[in-house]
């Protein structure tokens, strides 16, 4: 169902409406369970008496009796109605958990429970990245885990992508374009991620499905075995034949017919299981390839307006062979390799298994439709991993109808700004977050953060990261408005040691900070991206005197390749560092000390003020916590 024309729809919170969806979706699964478990009673009862009756046709009364066997038969006959029927709510039942646990995990993002909410897993590169440290991009309690409703694994690994792409402003508008629109499609949303879903928990994901439609060869069945698995069948059909005109005799038919059941048998139990491992690998079971088949019709048949909907949807068609037609054919070539698996075809299975080695003919059939369509596979599911990312970014906006789209890009590159009013970090839950306007730039200044300990300079930073990450997917970041350039996002705020590898803190950081200023280099006369560093503390593993001496040469590198950026600090020296103290742009975050019946506490209101912190509280805290005798 296409909602585009939806979109503008007003409607209530999400988190009620995600509510209200659960005890709806609880109430339908009730109900199917009950209808399951009354369709398993009625389905074994129906068995056992069709058996019952067929014994009865040998045992009865008056010897053997058809009527018992017509009785036996009709009750076989409702057995197979009511297995089928049963085997349908057994699906929508599966259908409607799936739909529970999306809510129920839509529900814990809107209230950040964080341990009610899956942990996607990344490869170790991106999550060793410093940006996904610093800024908890991945893990637990990270954007990733809020954010991210693809559930294929190609549609995480894209949607991963965008959080380190360095995006260029036209892509970042046709995201954001598309995932205004994405945002609409309510219904459709939750359909792609259920197909998702649905695809991913079987044996056969698109990732393994994709593996085997680009590779060369299967490894199984050889020409030789194809070639037996011809002439075997012709022989079995020739038998059948020559007995049908009486041109043998049936001793000989017997003779010739086991004779080929054996070989066939033996081929069977040396083949069979390496060639099932390829079938599961496409289609595990019929109903993978019909998932595989509504995806691919539901993003075909979708009617978007934005060009990057579009476009996606063009890239399932190459060289005028559409992907919609091709699985389609899959679906039929799937159903005839998984016969072993279909309960009412078994037996039929069996006897043409062991007749014509059914599966070998199964597999050249798959062969085929890989030389045919393999090629394009890549291509159609790049396209399904855009579809999911960008439905990931539409739910965001859906799920957070006050945050905002920002404006990118407007400037030129001397006034570059990153300027927010309400920034928040879109981590914390609407109730304990605390919003602040933030500017960051031009070229040449530096956000300077000074306070106390505990008082918000790590979240200040964090929040400028986290929504610098959303704004250039193409979703939207917590904020009141946000104006930004392409920015080239660079972080140093948790730094580790190596004793592996002899590295200490301090030269570790070292390390990191080089590649700050060198990427800030790169990005001096790019016309195109301004880099943003974000710096938390840095080098704490010296001595305050010369601490501040490299921190001061840092910065000086920074603000001559015209970068633009935030450090936080406890040193209030640095602000009077004489060839910096031009380009601070000092706020501060402070504590408020009470007493309340003879006990001191202290509290934050997280609140950003201009100016250099006129506070600290390490000997309070120290006082607090009882170490001050």
């Amino acid at each position: 169902m296409n909602e585009s024309d939806q979109s503008d729809v007003p409607r209530r919170e999400p988190l009620a409406i995600y509510q209200q969806q659960l005890k709806s979706y609880e109430d339908i699964a009730a109900h199917k369970l009950r209808q399951w478990k009354l369709g398993g009673t009625i389905r074994g009862s129906l068995f056992l008496c069709s058996l019952c009756l067929f014994a009865l046709g040998f045992v009865g009364y008056s010897g053997i009796n058809t009527t018992w066997f017509i009785a036996s038969g009709i009750l076989l006959l409702a057995f197979l109605v009511v297995a089928f029927i049963h085997v349908r709510i057994e699906e929508e039942l599966f259908r409607k958990r799936l739909e529970i646990e999306f809510t129920r995990t839509s529900i814990a993002q809107l209230e950040r429970n964080w341990k009610h909410m899956p942990i996607i897993k990344v490869n170790s590169e991106f999550q060793n990245s410093p940006l996904a440290i610093d800024l908890d991009l991945v893990g637990t309690a990270s954007l990733l885990q809020l954010t991210c409703s693809a559930e294929t694994p190609i549609g995480q690994q894209q949607f991963v992508a965008w959080m380190l792409e360095l995006s260029e402003i036209d892509q970042i508008r046709e995201r954001q374009q598309a995932a205004r629109e994405m945002g609409g499609w309510h219904q459709h949303r939750d359909q792609l991620r259920l197909l998702g879903r649905l695809i991913t928990t079987q044996h056969s994901d698109p990732s393994k499905f994709m593996e085997w439609a680009t590779r060369g060869h299967d490894g199984v069945a050889g020409a030789a075995m194809i070639w037996f698995a011809r002439g075997i069948t012709v022989y079995h059909l020739t038998l059948l034949m020559l007995l049908a005109v009486q041109l043998i005799p049936l001793a000989a038919f017997t003779i010739g017919l086991i004779v080929g059941l054996a070989l066939n048998f033996l081929l069977t139990v040396v083949i069979a299981g390496r060639i099932h491992d390829v079938f599961n690998q496409v289609a595990a079971q019929q109903q993978d390839a019909r998932h595989y088949l509504t995806l691919f019709k539901l993003i075909s048949e979708a009617k978007p307006q934005s060009e990057f909907l579009r476009a996606q949807q063009t890239e399932l068609i190459a060289d005028t062979i559409s992907a919609l037609s091709a699985f389609t054919s899959l679906e039929r070539r799937t159903w005839l390799a998984n016969l072993r698996r279909n309960g009412l075809f078994y037996f039929v299975y069996l006897a043409v298994q062991f007749l014509f080695l059914w599966d070998v003919h199964a597999l050249v059939l798959l062969r085929n439709w890989r030389a045919r369509f393999g090629k394009y596979v890549p291509q159609w599911f790049a396209a399904v991993a855009q579809w999911e990312a960008i439905a990931s970014l539409g739910k965001i906006a859906a799920d957070h109808p006050t945050w905002t789209f920002p404006v990118i890009g407007e400037t030129p590159k001397s006034e570059a700004t990153f300027r927010a009013s309400q920034l928040g970090h879109p981590l914390l839950r609407d109730d304990l977050r605390v919003s602040n306007d933030v500017n960051v730039g031009p070229p040449g200044s530096i956000l300077l953060v000074t306070g106390s300990n505990m008082s918000g300079k790590s979240t200040l930073l964090r929040s400028i990261g986290l929504n610098i990450v959303l704004a250039q997917m193409g979703t939207v970041v917590c904020a009141r408005e946000l104006t930004m350039p392409c920015i080239d996002l660079q972080t140093s705020i948790r730094i580790q040691d190596s004793l592996a590898d002899g590295v200490s803190y301090y030269f570790a950081e070292l390390k990191r900070l080089k590649q700050v200023v060198s990427a800030a280099r790169t990005r001096e006369h790019d016309q195109t991206h301004v880099l943003l560093y974000l710096l938390d503390e840095i080098l704490q593993g010296t001595n305050s005197r010369e601490r501040q001496i490299a921190v001061s040469k840092v910065l000086e590198h920074l603000v001559d390749s015209r970068a633009i950026g935030a450090i936080s600090t406890h040193d209030l020296e640095l602000a009077t560092a004489e060839k910096l103290a031009k380009s601070f742009q000092p706020v501060h975050f402070r504590e408020t000390i009470t007493t309340e019946a003879g006990v001191r506490k202290m509290t934050f209101d997280y609140r950003m003020r201009q100016g250099v912190a006129t506070t600290t509280n390490a000997l309070e805290l120290l006082r607090i916590v009882g170490l001050d005798d």
